[in-house]
């Protein structure tokens, strides 16, 4: 196996594209405020006993000390549901493991040099290259010791880590080493003593093959080993509308089978939405770990096929009526990351993927859209909306939900409920955090009321 390979210095070889800048490479946008952090990198005294073996430099204390801020500003911001990647959990593993924590670390002051502008690179440095060492010296080792699940979950969070620098040559051979350790140890099934290492591990493989747009190296994990595969056999009838919408995809676009998939899938999404969602976010934090984590692999092997749904390959790529596919999968990636897994607002992913719904509403003839699918066509624009907070693209799709809204007759969020809760419609589409939002949506629609009304005085 081909060893990680250590980054001596900050990767400035490409010029930073707008998806970077953005955070849609997975990298956290300080939106909100700076955390309350200390006043500054110093000894905390936390581990007096060396207990954590890895020493005082790199500012580690101090890093461990400021653990949480990777979660800033809540853990909970768009639904009750607890947190696909909890604080206390990811701590937890993070201090099992020396390798794991050098490469927690540096996300920690990745974080913080983004956040609170800190100077962190020489401590970035220092930990990815600890991690990066302690993982090489059990590889090579291995033909005597097997590698252990920890030295897999340190060489994702390595992984991950040059996901969110957007070094993506890296993150490309260290994903190759992630496939060979899990590999090497029996597949994902071997994971699943260690429930955040699986979850970490088929995380950054989801989020890489979005990103990059390539392929998941994992693909459908084994049902009859982990929990609740999504199928259809305990799902209610697909509703009239999910029918309707199954012939017309398949008459408009020429692809039966791939209509089918997608309704399938839909359906599947809506059980999620309707049922288990609701359940999951009445629990809040209290929901049970058998319920959580049946909960995140039904979610996780629902992300693979919503993937495989955006990545096919069209046979006639000027069929732009095929471009619903993409549109529907990249909105049900983007309701599961922010209401399902529940992730930082930070986390650049939702970001990247409205960004996209942008481009392809922008490539597609919207009102011949929404005369095919009207209910879905204004989910998705909402749900590229709720992804856009903060970014340039927000006020965009304002004014093209305010459009929708009008022109299909919705004045309110409370119509616009009723319009959709047939099709996909959660209440955590209104929560606080977008309160700011749909504010500007009601102004938006109420100058097109006002025009409408001046024309007609007119």
């Amino acid at each position: 196996m081909r060893p990680l390979c250590p980054r001596t210095k900050t990767d400035k070889s490409r010029g930073a594209t707008k998806s970077e800048v953005s955070g849609q490479s997975g990298v956290p946008v300080p939106r909100y405020g700076s955390p309350r952090l200390d006043s500054g990198p110093g000894n905390s005294g936390i581990d007096p006993f060396n207990t954590l073996r890895i020493g005082e430099d790199g500012k580690s204390e101090y890093l461990i000390s400021q653990y949480y801020s990777l979660f800033y500003p809540t853990e909970c911001a768009y639904s009750p549901i607890r947190p696909f990647m909890g604080k206390e959990e990811a701590l937890q593993n993070s201090l099992s493991d020396p390798a794991l924590l050098h490469a927690s670390l540096a996300h920690v002051a990745k974080t913080l040099s983004s956040v609170v502008r800190f100077e962190m690179n020489p401590n970035i440095i220092y930990h990815v290259g600890k991690a990066i060492a302690m993982v090489n010296k059990r590889i090579a080792n291995s033909h005597e010791k097997p590698v252990s699940i920890d030295t897999i979950g340190a060489v994702t969070a390595i992984t991950a880590f040059e996901l969110r620098a957007g070094t993506f040559e890296s993150f490309k051979i260290h994903l190759d080493g992630v496939e060979a350790l899990v590999k090497s140890v029996g597949g994902l099934q071997a994971l699943a003593g260690v429930p955040f290492i699986l979850k970490y591990t088929t995380w950054v493989d989801i989020v890489g093959a979005i990103v990059l747009g390539s392929k998941p190296r994992f693909e459908l994990l084994n049902p009859g080993r982990l929990p609740l595969h999504p199928g259809l056999e305990f799902l209610e009838p697909c509703s009239l509308l999910g029918a309707r919408y199954k012939a017309r995809l398949s008459n408009l676009t020429g692809l039966p089978d791939l209509s089918h998939e997608m309704i399938e899938v839909y359906h599947i999404l809506q059980h999620l939405i309707s049922k288990r969602e609701r359940y999951a976010s009445s629990q809040k934090m209290e929901i049970s770990e058998m319920e959580i984590q049946s909960l995140q692999s039904y979610c996780t092997q629902l992300m693979y096929r919503l993937i495989a749904l955006i990545q096919y390959e069209i046979p006639h790529p000027l069929n732009r009526n095929a471009v619903v596919f993409r549109l529907f999968g990249n909105a049900a990636v983007a309701h599961i990351l922010m209401f399902t897994y529940n992730l930082p607002p930070r986390s650049g992913t939702h970001v990247l993927i409205s960004t996209r719904i942008r481009a392809s509403l922008e490539f597609i003839d919207i009102r011949a859209f929404q005369l095919a699918y009207p209910e879905m066509m204004l989910w998705i624009i909402m749900i590229g909306g709720l992804g856009s907070l903060g970014t340039e693209d927000q006020e965009w799709f304002i004014q093209l939900l305010a459009q929708s809204c009008h022109g299909a007759g919705i004045d309110g969020t409370a119509e616009l409920a009723l319009s959709l809760t047939e099709f996909l419609w959660s209440g955590f589409y209104l929560g606080p955090i977008f309160d700011e939002f749909w504010d500007d949506v009601a102004v938006e629609q109420a100058v097109m009321e006002a025009g409408k009304k001046i024309g007609y005085e007119r």
